[in-house]
């Protein structure tokens, strides 16, 4: 007994050590638990024991075992458990599709127009139930005594792990039974360790950014003491990594279209100048958005919005006319050509003859052709013209609104229908007209989903008037999104009230609607404020580039000319038949286009990066694979697909800059 007290003591002196040199915030927060301990600030809760040849937790207050005095054979069904099977305790970044087997729209099938041939082919040559050649990542959600974790190490033999425990006691009783310190030596490890969501995001982050050519198939195991919650937000934060939910195509079109309008003649809007002071200033803004929030408070809309400049998302408008509400400004963001479904009718009406139509440069030209041309207003979303001093950029047109509200710089905004959460009643997402409204099952907010969905995962997070609620990982990303600009955005003088029964929102602070005291507020002259924006607008619409900006189209023509001869000397060369020299070829090849970029203006080399790393994904996780047959012929037909999609970036991006 005395020789197993001496180990435990001796594992966690050398654990102490390895943390304390490699992960200094985790050896700050275990001192603090130990200085709150022994100053009576913190009540210890469990205590470690060797009780019938294991070891085991024990809660004080019950004296009851966490592990049943068996923690010895539960570890080590944890280690049973954990197989290289592709399809067992996975999270995958993204499905693989077969188009001729699933039906996708048009603006899908275009997003990922090069990365589809490579998804079929991997399931065309791969057998069912295939089981990896090694497992590269892994995590651990939930450790308990870490027994299983030194077991499931030596099995599998990982390069990364990811380590979450949400009990910072039991960590530390860790400490004592398992050799952290030996696992580093050949492994590098992620503590996640009792860290808020927010922190939580920063460690995963760093966990999937290296080799993130290893992030299509993540295995885990979870310990059934442990919640889910942790997992579910790493479900959300791998399927909604950039390259994924806003893939390299849909960041090529915005790239070159504000190029493709000014061709046409249609000026670009500088929405980061600022526009004349006092026609806002002293005018309360309402940001409307099509979140269940806004049907609940349609009533109060209709009986006060002219107390208000409105300034809605484009899938609001049918919703709004059907209630006769005016909005002043339309903002739209979207790619797709069904946004021009939202405009339907109003072109040869009234209705929109005193809004503003302020859209993207990726905005369809269908829907640009289908309003009303001389109120509409275009900008460029990406960030290379008219866009000198920008201050913001976004992800959705909820947040586009929410932002460029924020920029207008008046006393007061409030922000109706922007929930970027669902109803905790109803699981709805958004209003019942929106045209891609959607019910998520509630009750099953808990559960882990048993595949990714993007809009389907229920996630807990902040709420604006309750502590939690539930939401989404795209909403989440939205979110994120703000939260890179608003904090920065806001000005002293600013109050931005957040009216939803949905998320907390960065820089807003929760007002229920009832406390406004619309009776105080005089009715607005809408006519007028329509004809002061726009004047002012005007000032900063521009059909040519400067200097500056001409600069910049031709340091991209340099960086293009630089791309096509790295592309041109690789593809002279068959690819080697050895896999992982091939691998390390195509990883200096995407790493040779990255440092074509040489001007800080010039970020095109971001669209090759976002391709790679679908690319990349898709290429290991294939050849990782047992039992694959004909090396050679696959790796020469996945060079050929991937060099197609190089070809087909470079050549949309020479014609955009001709």
């Amino acid at each position: 007994m005395a020789n197993i007290e001496e180990m435990a003591i001796k594992t966690y002196e050398q654990n102490i050590q390895y943390i304390q040199s490699k992960h200094t915030n985790l050896y700050k927060d275990l001192l603090e638990l130990d200085i709150a301990m022994q100053n009576n600030h913190y009540q210890q809760q469990y205590d470690l024991e060797y009780v019938e040849d294991n070891f085991d937790i024990k809660e004080i207050s019950t004296n009851k075992y966490i592990y049943n005095k068996n923690s010895k054979q539960i570890s080590e069904s944890y280690a049973e458990h954990t197989t290289l099977e592709k399809n067992t305790s996975s999270i995958e970044s993204f499905p693989l599709y077969d188009l001729s087997k699933h039906s996708i729209n048009e603006h899908g099938i275009s997003a990922r127009k090069y990365i589809y041939p490579m998804m079929k082919y991997s399931l065309d040559n791969t057998k069912e139930n295939p089981k990896m050649k090694r497992i590269a990542k892994f995590i651990f959600s939930g450790i308990g005594l870490g027994l299983h974790i030194e077991t499931i190490d030596k099995k599998i033999n990982a390069t990364s792990y990811l380590i979450i425990e949400d009990n910072i006691e039991f960590f530390k009783l860790s400490l004592f039974t398992t050799k952290y310190y030996e696992i580093a030596k050949h492994a590098t490890l992620y503590f996640s360790i009792l860290e808020d969501i927010h922190t939580f995001k920063k460690t995963y982050s760093e966990f999937i950014e290296n080799a993130y050519m290893c992030n299509y198939l993540l295995k885990y195991t979870h310990i059934a003491s442990h919640s889910f919650t942790k997992l579910k937000h790493i479900i959300s934060l791998t399927s909604s990594q950039l390259f994924v939910a806003y893939p390299y195509q849909l960041q090529l079109d915005k790239y070159i279209s504000p190029l493709k309008y000014l061709k046409k003649g249609y000026p670009l809007l500088d929405i980061y100048k600022n526009i004349d002071t006092s026609i806002l200033s002293d005018k309360p803004i309402l940001v409307v958005a099509s979140g269940p929030s806004l049907s609940k408070n349609i009533i109060w809309l209709q009986e006060n919005y002219t107390k208000f400049v409105i300034i809605a998302v484009s899938s609001s408008l049918k919703y709004l006319y059907k209630n006769n509400i005016t909005p002043d400004i339309v903002a739209t963001a979207d790619q797709q050509e069904v946004v021009k479904d939202f405009f339907l009718n109003f072109k040869d009406n009234d209705y929109l003859k005193n809004t503003i139509l302020l859209f993207s440069s990726i905005t369809h030209e269908h829907v640009i052709q289908s309003v009303i041309q001389d109120n509409l207003f275009i900008t460029d979303v990406s960030l290379q013209f008219k866009s000198e001093n920008a201050t913001f950029s976004f992800s959705c047109v909820g947040s586009f609104a929410y932002l460029y509200a924020m920029s207008l710089k008046a006393k007061n905004t409030y922000v109706l229908g922007l929930d970027l959460a669902v109803d905790q009643e109803s699981g709805d997402d958004h209003i019942s007209d929106h045209i891609k409204s959607n019910t998520i099952d509630i009750d099953k907010k808990t559960d882990m989903p048993s595949e990714i969905s993007l809009t389907n995962t229920l996630i807990p997070i902040e709420g604006n008037f309750q502590e939690t609620v539930y939401t989404t990982p795209s909403f989440q990303h939205s979110i994120s999104t703000i939260n890179n600009s608003a904090l920065n955005l806001k000005t002293k003088t600013q109050n931005i009230y957040n009216l939803n029964h949905g998320a907390k929102i960065p820089a807003a602070q929760a007002m229920q609607i009832s406390n406004i005291d619309t009776n105080a507020m005089p009715t607005i002259n809408k006519f007028e404020i329509h004809t002061l924006l726009k004047k002012s607008l005007n000032q900063n619409n521009s059909k040519e580039l400067n200097r500056a900006e001409q600069e910049i189209v031709s340091h991209n023509m340099i960086v293009i000319k630089k791309i096509k001869k790295l592309l041109a000397k690789y593809s002279k060369k068959t690819p080697n038949s050895n896999y992982d020299i091939y691998m390390t070829k195509l990883l200096k090849l995407s790493n040779d286009i990255s440092l074509c970029e040489s001007n800080r203006l010039v970020k095109l080399v971001a669209i090759y990066k976002a391709y790679f790393e679908y690319v990349l994904n898709i290429t290991y996780n294939f050849f990782n694979t047992q039992d694959l047959q004909n090396i050679k012929q696959h790796i020469l037909e996945f060079d050929k697909m991937i060099l197609d999609g190089l070809d087909g970036i470079t050549k949309q991006f020479e014609e955009a800059l001709k």
